[in-house]
């Protein structure tokens, strides 16, 4: 019986989260400050603050592995061993999310529930901006090579092609997909309304 193509057999998940709460509570850096009448001003920078970490990897998920090298124009595939009998690399991710709460009002609703609020945050996808394999070549096993280049079988057709350096380097370029990858690293900046 082969796996199914989602079947991924090991995926650990870690998540850390430490918030600076506010008012008595409060534990994170403070600015004392003496103003003109002589009294203590507390500036709690960090108050309402926090951080989100979330690391994210696992084992590769399946693939159904050819023995025949096929170009991307003709997908006459022979299948070597089982259907999702190859595995793809193990994958890793990291996100980071830093936020902060900014209080309204200091009076809370007549039914006792929380004021309302903004949550400014700055949000890191793929901190590390990993290129994780998304999907490979079922010849080679490789998200960048699908082995057609260099595949004897295949070299009288290449070179019958009206410029050969030209049609290696745009094939080079058509088969080394983005596609084949997970995303790239992306920023977020945002502010969200909660009332």
């Amino acid at each position: 019986m082969s796996p199914l193509n989602e079947d991924q057999r090991h995926r650990i998940t870690l998540n850390l989260d430490y918030r600076f709460a506010d008012g008595k509570d409060y534990n994170g850096p403070v600015t004392r400050r003496v103003t003109k009448d002589g009294t203590e001003k507390h500036i709690n920078w960090l108050q309402n603050t926090g951080v989100n970490i979330n690391f994210m990897g696992g084992s590769g998920t399946p693939y159904t592995r050819s023995s025949k090298v096929y170009s991307i124009t003709n997908s006459q595939r022979v299948i070597e061993g089982s259907i999702n009998g190859s595995r793809m690399p193990a994958f890793w991710r990291c996100d980071i999310i830093f936020d902060k709460d900014i209080y309204l009002s200091n009076k809370t609703k007549k039914d006792g529930s929380n004021q309302s609020y903004l949550n400014v945050y700055l949000q890191i996808l793929n901190l590390f901006n990993t290129a994780n394999v998304a999907s490979v070549y079922a010849a080679t096993g490789n998200a960048d090579d699908d082995g057609y280049l260099t595949a004897a079988e295949w070299q009288t057709e290449i070179s019958q092609q009206l410029s050969v350096d030209a049609y290696r380097m745009l094939y080079e370029m058509r088969v080394d997909s983005p596609s084949n990858y997970s995303g790239p690293r992306l920023i977020r900046l945002g502010l969200s309304y909660n009332f």
